[in-house]
């Protein structure tokens, strides 16, 4: 069991493992497998070990046929240690039969990261892969998996760390910033720090006009009232 155990942390990341009260923390919702609404046959589930061959050989493949012009050793050799971390370090879900949960439709690898901008809790959500067989295309497979699996609601920023083909689709209707960088875990720790302080910078500043604003509609009213108190005055005198 121990085994098991230590091959899914390695392959598919700690939220297999986990029970429903524990994977309410910050970089993952709470998973219950349910069926998909509009697509009956359709049950979303965590990734497991017998899922293993299909996801590394299909992300490597695909990931290969995005650079054909880079060597074997490039795209097998030297990617398949980032893409073996990346699932360790993110959430893999796939969407499969309902009646047999080995046939799966699609995977998606992504993992939503939470920090703090002036005292409110922010979020990125950042892709890894999405792979959906070709004959179970432009269902809304994968979109689907993000929505109901990351929380992903439609307009929000969101980075992908590779192109594929279900990428460039999805790219079509909706906000994604495409960001090798975060292919590690480095490269993800550095981004979200700029990332954050970014947001800092935005909100900081939107913020600081509102206070800005305000505090010159003060000082004009007095002014106002001061002319108005004029006005009655002399009115008075006059009459």
């Amino acid at each position: 069991m121990d085994d098991l155990k230590s091959v899914l942390r390695h392959q598919f990341g700690i939220n297999v493992l986990l029970t429903d009260d524990q994977k309410n923390t910050a970089t993952s919702r709470p998973y219950i497998p349910e069926e998909v609404e509009d697509r009956p046959n359709i049950l979303i589930r965590p990734a497991d070990v017998n899922d293993c061959a299909f996801i590394m050989d299909t992300w490597l493949d695909g990931h290969a046929r995005q650079n054909r012009n880079q060597s074997r050793i490039s795209l097998y050799k030297m990617h398949r240690p980032i893409v073996e971390d990346l699932l360790e370090n993110s959430f893999t879900y796939v969407a499969c039969n309902q009646a047999l949960t080995d046939q799966i439709y699609g995977y998606v690898c992504a993992r939503r990261y939470e920090f703090d901008v002036l005292g409110k809790k922010r979020s990125l959500l950042i892709t890894h892969w999405a792979h959906v067989k070709s004959v179970f295309r432009t269902m809304g497979i994968a979109t689907a998996i993000i929505e109901k699996v990351y929380g992903y609601r439609r307009g929000e920023k969101v980075l992908h760390t590779h192109s594929s083909r279900i990428i460039k689709d999805l790219k079509r209707a909706h906000n994604l910033e495409y960001a090798p960088k975060c292919q590690t875990q480095d490269g993800i720790d550095v981004f979200i720090e700029h990332f954050t302080a970014e947001r800092i910078k935005h909100y900081g500043g939107h913020h600081a006009n509102r206070r800005n604003s305000s505090k010159t509609r003060r000082k004009r009213n007095p002014t106002s009232d001061t002319t108005q108190t004029r006005v009655e005055s002399n009115t008075g005198a006059t009459g």
